[in-house]
Formats: C-alpha cells, structure tokens, sequence
C-alpha cells in the first residue's frame, strides 16, 4: 500500500520527522519498503501482514502512529451530514444474505453535472496512492476507501431496475464486470443485483453496464459491510484482486460504513455544489454483525509469555493508546481490530507497542540430559539416507492438490477410497484440496522429468496425508530403467520386484499380499502388512493412468506408513546348533492361483520350529520350487523323521491348495 506523507501528515503530530516515523513503523512490525520522493512529497510504500487490514488506510497508519509516539490524531475520519439538505427520492434495498452481508447503507445523490473535474489535490493524493483517475464520482469512492479504510461503489441510478438486492448468484448468471471480462457466476458468489440481473460482484468490483460514466447525472452509492469469513476467496476463483476485495477479506471495520459514505457525499457537494441528496437508506440484521470480544488479562501471564516485566499501568495504557476499553481487568479490542480474539493476542499488541527493543537480554544456564536412543526405533533420516543410497532422490511437494489429480489417484469409488478433503478457501483451482496420497504430485515429477529426457528417474517423499485423519507417511516412484545405463549390465525396465527389493531394504518383515488399488495395475498389486496390520500399497501405474498423463516407460509406486519402517522387532540372541542340518527340495505344480508367500506361510505352520527357513529358488510357468532347511538345536536330525515331515507337509499343501508334486 502506498501513501503520500503530506496526506498522511493532515492527520498526526506535525513535529513527527520523516526518520521518526519510518523507525517506529518498522519497530512496531508496520514495515515501511520504501520512502521514495515525488514531486514536493514523499510516498511511503507499506508492507503489511494479512492480519493488519485495519492499517490499509490514512486513518489506519495515523491511528499506529498516535499509538507509538503517545500522541493524539489530528483528526478521528468522522463526517457529519447535518448541514446537507436532504430530498431525493429513496430506492428500496432488500438483503437476501445477511450472514454474508449484515450492514447495507445506501444513498440516492442527483444532479450530478457532466464535466467537471476531481480537485486537484485529491487527484494528486490518488496518483501517489497508486489509484488511476477515472472520472470524479469513482476517484471520491476511492479517495474515501484509502483514506478511511472502507471501500464504496457508485452505480448510476438510472440503469439500476427497480430497486437494489443483496443475494447470492443464480447458477448460470453472467456479469461483465468494469474491466470488461465477462464472468459466468458461481452459485455461492455474493452479487449486488437489481430486478433484472447482477450488478456487481459484492465486495470484488461493479458491473460494467451499472458503472458510472460520462454522462451519468444520478448515482446510487453503496457502503456495506461484508464478512470477510464467508467473502474470503472469490475474487482468486476468478483470478481477481481489487483494492476492495483485499480490505473486505481481511476485515474491516462494521462501524465505517455511516461514516464513509457520509465522508463521500460531503465531498460530492464539494465538488458539485446543489445537489439533491436522498436521506441513508440502511438495511442492517444485528444478529449476524461482528461483535467484539471481552478479553481477560493477567499480568502474571503477560510476564510469563514475553519472559520479562512490564508494569500493569504500562500495560493498560498501552492498550487504551489502541483504542481498548480497559475495565479492571477485562479489554475490549475495537471493532476494526478483527486480529484480536484471546489474551495471547493483546499480550503481542503489549509487546509490539512497548517496543521490541526493550527486550532484556539473558544468559541462562540449562542442564543437558542425552536423548535416549531406542534400539527399536530407526530415526527418520536413516530410512532417508538408505533410500539415497539406493539411488532416489528426496522431493517435497505440497499437501495441497488439485482435486482433478486427487480423484484420478483415488477416486473414492463405492466409499472404499477416501473422499477428498476440499478447502473452503483454496490458493488455486491446482492447489484445492488436501491430498490423500503422496502419489498424485510424484507422478507429477515423474511427468516433467520425462518431458526432459530422463529415463531413469527414482524419488521419495514423507509427509503427512490427510484421510479420516493425518497420517504420516513414506511414498516412492521407480520409473523407466532399473538402473542407469552402463557397460556391465544389459539394459533393462524396472519391474515389480526391483521396487520390491526397494521395501525389503526397508523391512524385511513386510508380508506381500495381492489385491486392487485404484491407480495400480491389478495383476501387479500388493497390499503391504506388517504384524497381520495392513500398512500399504505397492505395485504397477494403471495403463489407463499412464495414458492420462502422457507416461510410455513403466511406473512403479509404493506408499507405506512411516511407522512401519521407522519401527523395528530388535534382535533376540538364539543358539546356535552344533549339528548338521538337512536340506530338502520339492517342486510344486499349482493346479490354480496361489501366492508363494501363502504356500511358505503353511508350510512353516506345519513343520514348526524344526523348520530353520523355506525360500522360493525356482519358477517356471505354473511350478514353483521351494528349498527346506531342517536342524535342531539340541541333537542331530535323522533322515527317517525329515521324510515323515515332507510327506505330512506334502499332503496338507495339496489338500490346501490343491497343488501337485512334480516328478
């Protein structure tokens, strides 16, 4: 925001030197980006945090300002009509969405006479503010709006129907707005209407066929509050930002708006002379107005959150300095403050206004206790740097996602997948909703690295995903070659079972289970499970996902939750035998599908403990061959008891998969 110091100084102590301002703004968090001159004048330009939507204004900063230096305003921004003589005729004004909007003022002004000119002053005034001159009634709205805070629309009368309605839009309505872009309205936008048709977007900007212009001998003003909770984000759905839009979303002040449009028409008649001024038409529901908080505060605890001292006096008058009621112990913030909610909030005001320089240095002297380190517990940058060393590389994306990507990677179908989390006000359509899966913006990176050239292309990412609840988890992506081309090794594409020696690396204890993801090849699918607890997914792109974004190497995907690779069973000491073991292998015909780990599963029940490990060596079309290694601890094992134990473990596998002994 810029201002010029002259306009700003018609409203603080005079004695204040330029340095004294600029330091004191900066010391108290109003940062001052430049003070560059123009002409006989200097124009301050404002960098100001979101939370401070009252400072958008001359009255804002010079409110700042009396606080710091301990001064009093030269002027308060009120305005008085009794001297205006009053009789235009009214026009009905009907509010459909009081939540949105619960103050509207309006007022009828004829007998405005083509061709003349905005003062110069204020035409100076507006330019060093950054606003564009326009036409005399429009540059007052403006005027008003930087030094009051409250933006203020003009219509011309004659081209309202009837009479002025605040609702929300019709779906399928359409505006064309002043800069002539045309807008199909969304249902839930807030306009300004007529009999007929929208008239402006509320809060944003007016329409084009409403607007005031060369010829326009009767206006119709509008000053309303709206709130900022329900008006906050529809200017970005349609890519717009105003000068009014930026003060409504961040809150201003309900008791401005009499204010300002009397301001407005004060400065009409200047400007004018006769003119034919209608009485304030307010249509206003006290319900749905903000009210302003009672806020307990404790001195004990203003020395326990800022760690130093301040008096209690120092303190009460400090807030009194901002415009706070104080009574005992109990403040009441001002009705511009929308900032201030809870104590945590005056003590901030206290401290910013005291000044941060007045904050005691200290040595402090801490014991340090060493952190206990859990053999069970791997720290998270160890996963990491296993992960690096395997060839990926780290990516960190945003939690947010756009809600065409969320649904391509899970879609939510018959309520087996979660639904996306949709954000009520979101920073863009590409950044709207929470993701439930990492995987959406790893094939996003997959996409752009291909599009460059690359076709071996290994990345990781742990964050949090946003399902029934926060979970935090570790998401990978093989994509193209198994390993960067070189001389020793022929060249080959990723498949299944280099992503899943990926996750054995990880954890050796993970059970491998098919089944169907939403976004993986089905015949390529494993659910992952650790201690009989589904953990996560890996597998192959969907083909049709693939194609959707323009992806011709194969892809492949794991995502598991980051306790079970942070968390691991520590090793128990077991004997070692001293007697031989004895190995023996069979070879399996499958008569139907069955898993390989189901098969080593049963047959480690069956055998128990003399079983020391079961493996897969062999598989070739339907047959698998499978290695056993019997030994005990205690004595040596004699080969009738080991053949006994194959025929029972043979029986039950082909009673219980219906497989076949190959001979």
């Amino acid at each position: 925001m810029k201002l010029s110091e002259q306009w700003l100084r018609e409203w603080i102590d005079p004695k204040l030197s330029r340095e004294q301002l600029i330091e004191k703004l900066n010391l108290s968090g109003l940062a001052v980006e430049s003070c560059e001159p123009y002409e006989n004048d200097f124009v301050f330009e404002f960098e100001l945090t979101p939370n401070r939507g009252d400072c958008l204004s001359v009255l804002g900063i010079a409110r700042e300002i009396a606080a710091l230096t301990h001064t009093k305003l030269d002027r308060n921004g009120g305005a008085c009509d009794t001297h205006i003589k009053l009789h235009a005729d009214l026009i009905p004004v009907e509010i459909k969405s009081p939540k949105a909007c619960p103050l509207y003022i309006g007022r009828v002004i004829k007998n405005i006479k083509p061709g003349v000119a905005t003062p110069k002053d204020i035409q100076q005034k507006l330019l060093k503010s950054g606003i564009k001159l326009i036409h005399p009634v429009v540059d007052i709205m403006n005027f008003v709006m930087i030094e009051l805070g409250q933006p203020l629309h003009a219509f011309d009368l004659q081209k309202i129907n009837s009479k002025v309605i605040v609702r929300q839009a019709k779906s399928g309505e359409e505006i064309v707005l002043l800069d002539n872009q045309k807008i199909k309205l969304d249902k839930n936008i807030l306009v300004i209407a007529d009999n007929e048709k929208p008239i402006a977007m509320a809060g944003i900007m007016g329409g084009l066929d409403s607007g005031v212009t060369a010829s326009t001998t009767e206006i119709f003003i509008e000053s309303a509050h709206f709130s900022p909770e329900l008006i906050a984000g529809d200017a970005r759905r349609y890519g717009l930002h105003t000068d009014a839009s930026h003060r409504f979303e961040r809150g201003v002040d309900p008791a401005l708006p009499e204010i300002a449009i009397k301001r407005a028409t004060e400065l009409l008649k200047e400007i004018y002379g006769d003119l034919a001024i209608s009485d304030l038409i307010i249509k206003s529901d006290k319900k749905t107005l903000p009210k302003t908080p009672k806020i307990k505060l404790r001195t004990k605890r203003v020395t326990e959150l800022l760690g130093y001292e301040i008096p209690e006096k120092k303190s009460l008058e400090i807030l009194e300095s901002l415009n706070m009621m104080v009574s005992k112990n109990t403040v009441v913030p001002p009705s511009y403050r929308f900032d201030i909610s809870q104590e945590v909030d005056l003590i901030e005001e206290i401290a910013r206004v005291y000044g941060y320089e007045h904050v005691p240095t200290l040595s402090e002297t801490r014991t340090v206790k060493p952190l206990i380190s859990h053999e069970n517990i791997k720290p998270l940058s160890q996963i990491k740097n296993k992960l690096v060393s395997l060839g990926y590389q780290e990516v960190v994306s945003y939690s947010f996602i756009s809600e065409l990507l969320q649904n391509k990677i899970s879609p939510g179908r018959d309520g087996a997948w979660p639904r996306p989390n949709v954000l009520e006000n979101p920073l863009s359509a590409e950044l709207a909703v929470m993701r439930s899966s990492l995987w959406g913006s790893l094939i996003e990176i997959v996409q752009h690295n291909l599009n460059r050239q690359q076709e071996y292309l290994k990345f990781f990412e742990t964050g949090l995903c946003f399902k029934d609840k926060e979970e935090p988890v570790l998401s990978g992506i093989w994509a193209g070659l198994s390993h960067a081309e070189q001389w020793g090794e022929k060249k080959r594409d990723v498949d299944f079972f280099d992503l899943k020696n990926t996750l054995e690396q990880l954890n050796s204890e993970l059970i491998y289970k098919s089944a169907e993801h939403p976004a993986l090849y089905p015949a390529q699918t494993a659910e992952l499970f650790l201690n009989g607890k589904s953990v996560g997914f890996c597998g192959a792109l969907h083909p049709e996902l693939q194609k959707s974004f323009d992806i011709n190497i194969p892809v492949f995907l794991f995502e598991i939750d980051l306790y079970a690779v942070t968390h691991k069973t520590v090793p128990a000491y077991q004997a070692i035998s001293k007697f031989p073991s004895i190995r023996r292998d069979i070879s399996l015909v499958m008569n139907k599908k069955v898993s390989a780990q189901a098969l080593q599963e049963a047959i480690q029940k069956i055998a128990g403990p003399i079983l020391q490990e079961v493996a897969v060596f062999d598989v070739y079309k339907q047959n698998i061959a499978l290695r056993l290694l019997f030994q005990l601890v205690e004595r040596t094992l004699v080969e009738d008891e080991v053949t006994r134990l194959m025929n029972k473990i043979i029986a039950e596998l082909t009673q219980q998969f219906d497989v076949t002994l190959r001979t």
